[in-house]
Formats: structure tokens, sequence, C-alpha cells
């Protein structure tokens, strides 16, 4: 599939208007940063925290440069230029974006801050949560490589890189069984960066939300300004479908493959 010319013009007059923001932009190198895999909750987390400590957030960025996190796995730029090409990504008070996660060193050279926030929620909820958000269906048997073109067109570069995994190493046939991969990767890396990071458990900020935000700002050094009571059910991304029934959301072959490849990760693993 191609890009449609209304696509190609739509690109073109984006990236227009990030060039004219870059010009004046200025970065901030005591950025708080906030990572976490995609649809684990990082979004509600760093709005959350912008709004109790009154601060500037910027909100994912990544996509809005297509291919630009694709050339950084692949050795062909570097997160450093990145930051210096486009420094509005980089101007706020907190920085969200969860494409970064596969990125700690890098971050860590190119800023001074030592306030990395990773954001950690159940690695098949976080699949389904993934899959709810493309559309996709769980039980989904081996794709090949018109189904990643249909991602790419449908939604951006970082969505297919995504699914598909290969740059990032978590790569399989079935989506479901590369995205459980990629959640318990974005584990294994905030446990081997855990000295460098503050570690957000999805699970504990549900259960009280306005008490765990505010205790994360004191861990951040941010000041509580705001009572964000009245916020902390407001949906900051599209709600995804709850699932009663594992099975028969990823059909009992993908579900038995998807415990298998958890358990061999965490063996205590309950679902």
């Amino acid at each position: 599939m191609k890009l449609t010319i209304r696509n190609r013009l739509s690109r073109a007059r984006k990236r227009l208007i990030r060039f004219s923001e870059d010009i004046r932009a200025t970065v901030n190198p005591n950025a708080v940063v906030v990572l976490g895999n995609q649809k684990s909750g990082t979004t509600a987390i760093a709005c959350l925290i912008a709004k109790a400590s009154d601060s500037s957030l910027t909100n994912d960025f990544l996509f809005r440069y297509p291919f630009s996190e694709r050339r950084i796995l692949k050795g062909e730029n570097s997160l450093s230029s990145f930051v210096k090409r486009h420094p509005s990504c980089w101007a706020k008070d907190i920085v969200k974006e969860p494409g970064l996660s596969f990125h700690i060193p890098e971050i860590k050279d190119s800023f001074r801050s030592k306030r990395i926030v990773f954001v950690l929620r159940d690695p098949i909820e976080n699949t389904r949560s993934i899959l709810n958000r493309l559309g996709l269906s769980g039980d989904l048997g081996p794709q090949k490589n018109r189904f990643y073109e249909d991602l790419e067109i449908r939604f951006n570069p970082e969505w297919r890189d995504v699914v598909e995994g290969k740059l990032f190493g978590h790569g399989d046939p079935i989506p479901s069984c590369s995205l459980v991969k990629r959640a318990l990767m974005c584990e294994q890396i905030s446990i081997e960066n855990q000295s460098d990071l503050i570690i957000v458990s999805y699970k504990k900020f549900c259960e009280n939300k306005k008490e765990y935000i505010e205790s994360l700002c004191g861990r951040l050094g941010l000041p509580v300004c705001n009572d964000i009571r009245s916020c902390v059910d407001v949906q900051y991304q599209p709600p995804g479908k709850m699932v009663d029934n594992w099975e028969k959301f990823f059909g009992s072959r993908n579900l038995s493959l998807i415990l298998e490849i958890v358990r061999r990760y965490k063996p205590e693993y309950i679902l």
C-alpha cells in the first residue's frame, strides 16, 4: 500500500509546523522523563504528575517524526542528534515518550536530570491494551509482511515496529506473542537500570491514584500545587475493552504460547 496524495500533503504540512516550533525551542536538561511500554499507563501518570505539580508536558512525539526511532535503532541516527534537531520535544518540564524506553543509556547521556520514571504493567494486560488500541484480535496467527505494511500505513512506522518487534529483539510471527515479549523486555530494562529509575507500578497506581501521584511528585522533587481528585479517572487515552475471559480473547493456542513466554521469565506468574 502506498501513501495517498492527501497523506503526503498532510505529513508535509506537519513537518513545516514542527520545524517552526524547533527554531523557537530550547532543551530543558532537567526535565522529568516518563517511560514505559506503550499502553502501560504512561499517559495517565504523566498527565496527572503535570496537573498536580502545575508542570508543562510533552506527551508523545516520536510518531510526529516518521522513521525517527527506526533510524536510531538501525544506528543511522542517534538520540543525541535527534534532541539537537528537535529541541521542542524536550523543552517542557515533563517529557513522556514510551518509544524511548529502550534508549535509557542515551537518555542519561543527553540529560543531566536523574528523574526518570518507568511505568510497568502486567504483561498480558499490557498486550491486550496494545491490541485494542490498534484494533487487532488477540487470536491472530502468524503474520507476513503485508500485515505490517498495512499497520504502517494505517497508523505510523513506530506502531509497525512495536508489533513486529524485529528491531527491538522481540520479534515473533504471532503479534500477541511479540507484544508480550516486548512487555517483558521492558520489565528487564527497568531491572537492569533500577538504580537510575523511579519504577512505577500501574496496578498500585490504580489502587489510589491521587495518593500515588502526590507521593510520586514528592519523590521527583515536584511541588503538589493542585488537587487532582477530579482528574484521576479521566480517560487520557481511548479506553480498551476489559477482558474477563482471556482464552476467548487470545484463543487457546495463543494463550498457551503467551503463558509459556511469561512463565519462562516469571515462573510464579498467575493469570
